[in-house]
């Protein structure tokens, strides 16, 4: 059907997608893995900056990915 071909399309397609959090792919349940940032705000002067501590959860898959059918 047209919803399975274009499911598998965007799955596909998942890598390649420039996102502005950094690397991205969809894994077997079609949850993303996807890094996860720590940021602190910070005032310097009279301005407010954001700005990245680290990276606690590189590749972070979601809890369900195990227990999920879909392959």
């Amino acid at each position: 059907s047209d919803k399975v071909a274009f499911a598998a399309a965007v799955k596909s397609a998942g890598a390649e997608l420039k996102s502005i959090r950094g690397p991205f792919r969809f894994n077997t349940n079609n949850m993303p893995v996807q890094n996860y940032y720590a940021f602190q705000t910070v005032k310097e002067g009279s301005a407010v900056t954001v700005k990245q501590l680290g990276t606690p959860l590189p590749d972070h898959q979601d809890s369900y990915v195990a227990l999920c059918k879909a392959k």
